[in-house]
């Protein structure tokens, strides 16, 4: 306070008890810490224990919040803001409370449930004993930290183990952790490919990490972003306290892209097609790789088994083959949970299913809906629980889904939790249940419908028809080489088509200046919100050197706000696509009678943003 400034105070309300926290109160050791911060390091007073907090200035005397200058840092850093009083600084907030309320929901929950509390303690236990937790130290006064709600989720196949999740998209004060961690690129291998991969060969093999996530450390100083609170000891009857992560965790957003290239910077060193086996056969934790012979899997699993601990202590396990000479060379633990206990050289393979699809015992690509009759809202849910990424099932899915419309469009009103009428509960249940340009003229041929494999995508087909189908299997003429087609017809060369526009050979192109941002670069970005983020500061950056230009120094310059940035990203598109048409519309000029925007009947808001103008324009019509 160096009494240069002065405020009338509104009128007053005298309280008997002022609350006294002093966390938010800005250091200077804080300021210290940020390189976009320590030149005003100096202009911030040391805290003083002996003074009293006996007024607290709210939003009724808002002069006082005027910000009369600020620094920005990089993403997810504190920021400060220059007021009439001072300098204040903006970080993450401390939501310990919010963690603290949720953590004893949670332990309400453990004590009504006797088994669940027992599996979370093993779980905590587990994760304590391997370094993957560790009680919290003591926080310094100021630091930045985030506390992680959990819970607990089990596995419809798993009712005897618990899962952990921690909330990382807990909101609080409307942030949450996931807003400031970057994603960090998609590292994911495509699923449809992995699988395709997967059946190529006649043997196949499946494994997995052994806790994929927890095998990546994190730094030590940003375990106290990672703090949650469990019981001392691993005791439910001890009291709650700080503990933090070491590790990363599962429901972080950069988990995944850490995990992944972890994963391939343990084989960086190991054979060639253990490294195609790491870095393009695997999905996330899983891998699904097929060999032309026993050997060959065998050699492949081992040699990634014994490169993986080499490059980075990760263990492969969980294996599971369609051969039982690949599964009786690898150890007993080493194998899945269900193969275990099997003698390999008498007893049948059991249901394994990998990624809810294989079924070890057939080799088959296998799909299971239950036919037990459901509410409306569980209909919904079942149709939309078929995991098929390769599109197999599509004939036989469209059919529920046409009951299900066939139900929306009823004249009754549905009540989403009401036990489905019988009018569509026998139906229902019997889907349930049935479910348990190289080329020329001379070289085409016309496939009939019954032959056409694209017209099942739209038509319902009942699911013990789908494994001989034209969809799996394709025309039959293609297989069978003594088959030919009956119905012949004359076929028109595209060259003498009437009905085949011609292609065109004189263009009359028009172009518009390329200055601006150079919509190309938005690519570069993970996600929309990182995009808006960097338009925003380079705009705010902008703004505030015109202000420094300008003769009115001591003039704020305001802060660029959100809707501001996606109006420069929305007029960057625009003018990059329709350049012509908008220079066309800001000279009062119609539009070329080709230019797609020429139905719409096109205006410029006063934001300079192109919008459909026919409503607008004809308001009658």
């Amino acid at each position: 306070m160096d009494k240069s400034c002065s405020f009338l105070l509104p009128e007053l309300i005298e309280c008997k008890n002022i609350p006294n926290n002093r966390e938010e109160i800005p250091l200077p050791d804080i300021a210290n810490r940020f390189s976009h911060l320590r030149d005003i390091t100096s202009c911030i007073p040391e805290l003083r224990q002996d003074a009293d907090i006996e007024l607290l200035i709210g939003r009724y005397l808002i002069e006082a919040h005027h910000v009369m200058d600020h620094r920005i840092g990089s993403k997810g850093s504190p920021y400060a803001q220059k007021l009439p009083l001072g300098w204040v600084i903006i970080a993450l907030v401390n939501n310990r409370d919010q963690a603290l309320r949720r953590a004893r929901s949670f332990d309400s929950n453990l004590r009504r449930d006797t088994v669940k509390r027992q599996h979370t303690l093993d779980f905590m236990q587990k994760m304590i004993d391997n370094n993957h937790a560790e009680i919290a130290p003591t926080i310094e006064r100021g630091r930045e930290c985030w506390y992680i709600p959990i819970f607990g989720v089990y596995h419809k196949k798993k009712p005897d183990s618990v899962r952990i999740v921690f909330d990382s998209s807990a909101r609080y004060n409307n942030q949450t952790l996931n807003d400031v961690l970057m994603k960090g690129p998609d590292l994911t291998n495509s699923l449809l490919g992995v699988l395709l991969r997967f059946r190529r060969e006649s043997v196949a093999v499946t494994a997995d990490i052994q806790q994929m996530f927890y095998n990546f450390k994190v730094a030590e100083e940003h375990g106290d972003y990672l703090r949650f609170l469990w019981h001392q000891d691993n005791k439910i009857d001890k009291p709650l306290i700080d503990y933090r992560m070491t590790v990363h965790v599962f429901g972080n957003t950069a988990s995944p892209a850490v995990a992944t290239y972890g994963l391939r910077k343990c084989v960086e060193n190991a054979d060639q097609d253990v490294k195609d086996f790491v870095n393009h056969n695997f999905y996330v934790d899983d891998g699904l790789v097929s060999c032309e012979n026993p050997e060959k899997a065998t050699s492949l699993i081992k040699r990634t088994e014994s490169a993986l601990p080499n490059g980075g202590h990760l263990r492969l396990h969980k294996v599971a083959s369609n051969s039982t000479t690949v599964l009786e060379q690898f150890d007993v633990e080493d194998l899945a949970k269900d193969l275990k206990d099997l003698n390999l050289s008498s007893d049948d393979l059991p249901i394994q299913r990998s990624l809810r699809l294989w079924n070890i015992s057939s080799d088959l690509i296998t799909f299971q809906v239950t036919s037990e009759t459901k509410p409306f809202s569980l209909v919904l849910s079942t149709i939309n629980s078929v995991f098929d990424p390769f599109g197999f099932a599509v004939p036989v899915v469209i059919r529920g889904k046409l009951l299900l419309r066939e139900m929306l469009s009823s004249s009754k009103i549905i009540n989403w939790d009401e036990t489905l009428p019988e009018s569509f509960g026998s139906p229902w249940k019997s889907w349930g249940v049935q479910n348990k340009s190289s080329s020329n003229p001379d070289q085409w041929h016309y496939v009939p419908t019954n032959q056409n494999p694209a017209d099942l995508a739209t038509r319902r087909l009942e699911p013990f028809m789908l494994r001989d189908s034209p969809w799996l299997k394709g025309p039959s003429f293609l297989s069978d080489e003594g088959q030919s087609l009956k119905q012949d017809f004359n076929l028109i060369q595209p060259d003498s088509d009437q009905e085949i526009r011609p292609e065109v050979q004189n263009l009359n192109v028009m172009t518009a200046p390329t200055t601006g941002l150079d919509t190309e670069r938005f690519a570069r970005f993970t996600d929309w919100r990182t995009l808006l983020t960097a338009i925003r500061l380079i705009k705010q950056i902008l703004r505030n050197m015109c202000s420094k230009t300008s003769s009115d120094r001591n003039q704020c310059s305001p802060f660029v706000s959100n809707d501001e940035a996606e109006r420069v990203i929305l007029r960057e598109v625009q003018r990059e696509a329709y350049g012509i048409e908008i220079s066309l519309i800001q000279d009062g000029n119609p539009l070329p009678r080709h230019s797609t925007l020429l139905p719409l009947h096109p205006v410029l808001d006063h934001n300079g943003i192109l919008r459909v103008g026919g409503r607008l324009k004809f308001p009658s019509s």
